[in-house]
């Protein structure tokens, strides 16, 4: 019999399959995960190839182990995905495939009960044991979970019917829940005109089942979801499945309970926060085709749905859909229009604030763009207005009677009128804790992180400093380890500091705040979400989780409390960003019959970002930003990559750089190199950083700017250990 050779990935950054021997007693298919020895230790791969031929050297090992039970863990298309990201996002593609695996997880199991057949349970005389007895009788065969909750009985009880031989109890998988065959779409007939229009254009494109990709371009307010919901619905009534990509496990569960309104338990999520099991038995079941619609964020994109008719990317402007360490560093937007072009179906991107880059492939003629330039009509009649925004000139709107407080004089004013009213608050810091730096008030020096080129910031509850890049906390020193006589003094304001002005000024007032540090534990989004919702808090401070999504009746103030904040940064991206979150949150505003009320500070009130997000002007922005970028050739004009050198000491970094920066220069191409030069942070974590940036004709394909830029590396020989170069494809910014 002749041997029967694989060819395996491997989740290291080497560029090519290994060849195996698979045993006999092993079945072993493409696709398939399998336990491989490699250079002295057992890893984890992907079987790629199958009856393979003998390497003319070298001793071949053997498979050890089939890590899937029945179907293999990547289907052929998921196979071809991941091929596509390790060549355009030039990493290995073993590196890709990981993202496509399902989570480390088992099948999880559970007791039921059942009634024994001929048992006679008429002597039993237990309140409890009749009630157990008498709920299978109605049900049958019952987790034994839910036996213990309608009853009110308790394990004990369970195990003591068992031993008397009234009932069995038996282990067996979990299985999903019945899947809802849907409500029916909604029906364009109600509709407002721009949602009808844009419902119209995705149902026929659906009924073509071949590829499309439209930017669906909506204000906040404008009835997005609907028309993903009508989508959806047409999608699996052809039998097919959607995938619906959110940027934060912070907006999953509201996503998810507008969705399961319609199509109850035929939405599965996906998202880290599960529990490894929950994650596997979620994945096993998607993959089976239990469910038809699979929500969550950027790992959702590889969900392995069968027949995938729609991918819905919704906030597709937002950075979290990029992800930045491991590689693959993969933007699941851009995947998602990949991964509906393999499968003939259609994708939607839905932004109020498109990225640039999807804004020009829809003028581009790339993508179909739908706009939805009006709010949705409000339920008594009329029309839903955007809302209001006001510019406050910090510098000179702040309280004679509290200069240090960050909230000016007008915002004050207008959260004392919206809580006489009865009305809520959302209120916009975009970095936590207290106060981003403390200073010296004798020789100004702030403390910094022992491991990043960063300062630390001031956790009052705790009285800490902690680190933003690495986590490590320091308790507060009573005095300055400078110069050893100073007092430290905050400057600036996080949202603590900003909870802590409420507090003083509004002692009255429900506040809650929802940031990193607030929403560590499992379901604390949601339940802060819950509480905001329901009444029970009347102002919501938090960073840009509050400016994402979130749809709130009673809320008719929001307050950026720095609105200029991310302008400040050394990167091309900055005005974007900052454009969107001014126009996202300030959507957070009026989305019912109650007029809204935006108010930005500002130190810099005539910046044309902070004026264009003031106009909610879209256009004019994407307009002036674009011709920017184009006379500088930034993307979306070029193709940007990023490259990192670390390590973990300044020279060598230095050194490092500058070697690749000479190398690039020998080598012909029609790519253009900036840098190296020290990054805005310039170390995290113990490790140097320096960047370059490489620009890259739209022209030149990926497969020969990949090329070029190996050659490149390559021609360097060995890296010294402990140091790296990061290759990142898109970037989503440069510090």
């Amino acid at each position: 019999m002749s041997e029967s050779l694989v060819n395996v990935i491997l989740p290291l950054p080497l560029d090519r399959a290994y060849t195996y021997r698979v045993p006999p007693e092993l079945d072993v298919q493409v696709g398939s995960r399998v336990s491989v020895p490699f250079s002295g230790r057992i890893l984890g791969g992907v079987v790629v190839e199958e009856g393979v031929p003998r390497p003319e050297s070298g001793k071949l090992a053997d498979v050890r182990k089939v890590l899937d039970e029945g179907a293999p863990a990547l289907t052929g298309e998921l196979l071809d995905l991941s091929r596509w990201v390790s060549e355009y996002y030039a990493c290995s593609w073993g590196e890709a495939a990981r993202a496509a695996l399902p989570p480390e997880g088992s099948t999880r199991t559970q007791l039921f009960a059942t009634l024994v057949d001929d048992a006679d349970a008429s002597g039993l005389r237990g309140i409890r044991q009749q009630a157990v007895i008498a709920y299978l009788t109605t049900h049958g065969s019952t987790p034994v979970a839910d036996v213990v909750s309608a009853t009110g009985a308790g394990h004990a009880t369970v195990r003591g019917l068992e031993e008397k031989g009234f009932l069995r109890v038996t282990e067996e998988e979990s299985l999903p829940d019945e899947v809802s065959a849907g409500s029916g779409t909604i029906g364009v007939d109600r509709f407002h005109p721009t949602q009808r229009s844009a419902a119209e254009a995705l149902a026929a494109a659906l009924a073509d089942k071949k590829y499309r990709s439209f930017l669906l371009h909506g204000v906040t307010g404008s009835g997005k979801t609907e028309v993903y919901i009508d989508a959806l619905q047409r999608t699996i009534d052809q039998g097919r499945s959607g995938v619906v990509l959110v940027p934060e496990i912070a907006l999953t569960p509201q996503t998810v309970r507008r969705f399961r309104r319609h199509f109850g338990a035929a939405v599965a999520v996906l998202h880290s926060r599960l529990s490894a099991g929950a994650r596997f038995d979620t994945w096993r079941r998607i993959r089976r085709g239990d469910y038809r619609v699979v929500i969550g964020p950027r790992s959702a994109v590889f969900a392995p749905v069968k027949d995938l008719g729609l991918i819905v990317v919704d906030e597709e402007h937002e950075s979290s859909y990029k992800q930045f360490e491991p590689a693959p560093r993969y933007n699941a937007r851009d995947v998602a229009v990949v991964r509906a072009s393999m499968n003939d179906a259609v994708c939607v991107l839905g932004s109020a604030t498109p990225s640039l880059e999807s804004f020009q492939n829809a003028k581009a003629g790339k993508y179909t763009l739908l706009s939805m330039p009006d709010r949705v009509p409000l339920q008594g009649g009329g029309s839903a207005k955007l809302p209001r925004v006001q510019i406050i000139d910090l510098l000179a709107a702040r309280s004679p009677d509290r200069p240090d407080s960050v909230l000016s004089v007008p915002l004050q004013n207008a959260i004392t009128r919206r809580l006489e009213k009865g009305e809520q608050i959302i209120l916009l810091q975009n970095r936590r804790g207290f106060s981003p730096v403390l200073s010296c008030d004798t020789c100004g020096k702030s403390p910094e992180c022992p491991d990043c080129s960063v300062s630390l910031t001031w956790h009052k509850p705790r009285n800490q400093l902690r680190c933003h890049y690495c986590g490590r906390s320091f308790r507060t020193p009573s005095e300055c380890r400078e110069c050893g006589t100073g007092h430290l003094e905050p400057v600036g304001a996080g949202t603590q500091r900003v909870e802590d002005d409420l507090g003083d000024l509004f002692p009255e007032a429900r506040v809650l705040r929802m940031d990193l540090d607030t929403t560590g534990r499992k379901d604390a989004h949601d339940d802060i979400l819950n509480a905001f919702g329901e009444g029970n808090a009347d102002i919501l401070v938090g960073t840009q989780m509050v400016a994402k999504g979130l749809d709130f009746e009673r809320v008719t103030l929001v307050g950026v409390v720095d609105a200029d904040a991310g302008l400040l940064f050394p990167d091309f991206r900055a005005d974007e960003r900052t454009f969107q979150l001014l126009t996202q949150v300030a959507g957070r505003a009026g989305r019912s019959d109650l007029a809204g009320e935006v108010i930005f500070q500002t130190r810099n009130p005539r910046h044309p970002v902070i004026l264009h997000a003031k106009r909610h002007d879209y256009l004019a922005f994407a307009s002036e930003t674009l011709a920017t970028r184009e006379f500088l050739k930034y993307p979306p004009f070029v193709r940007a990559i990023r490259v990192e050198f670390r390590g973990p000491d300044e020279p060598g970094v230095r050194l490092l750089a500058e070697r690749f920066a000479n190398m690039f220069g020998r080598v012909p191409s029609p790519l253009e190199l900036i840098g190296p030069a020290p990054a805005f942070v310039a170390r995290v974590r113990k490790s140097w950083r320096y960047l370059a940036l490489l620009k890259a004709p739209r022209s030149l394909s990926g497969a020969r700017t990949r090329q070029v830029i190996e050659h490149v590396v390559a021609s360097l020989g060995r890296v010294q250990k402990g140091y790296r170069i990061n290759i990142d494809v898109d970037p989503m910014g440069m510090l």
